[in-house]
């Protein structure tokens, strides 16, 4: 009853397809370099850290070589 529908609508699952990216990245890219978490703190400490890694540090081929940050300012 206190259910939250996923994002994607029946039949379209792309629309789901960005965050499955980056939990994606995040496990094979930053987890696989980096200690298991002991603790919840310590997880969402690591989640913040890499999502400013991705945001602001990684730079993607995709992205023309630039960061994710730096690619959405130049979209503006």
């Amino acid at each position: 009853q206190n259910c939250i529908h996923s994002m994607s609508h029946p039949g379209h699952p792309w629309e789901n397809s960005p965050i499955e990216r980056w939990w994606n990245d995040f496990k094979l890219v930053w987890l696989a370099k980096r200690a298991r978490s002991k603790s919840l703190p310590e997880l969402e400490q690591s989640v913040q850290q890499a999502i400013k890694y991705f945001n602001t540090e990684r730079a993607y081929a995709s992205k023309n070589g630039l960061t994710a940050e730096k690619f959405r300012a130049q979209a503006a």
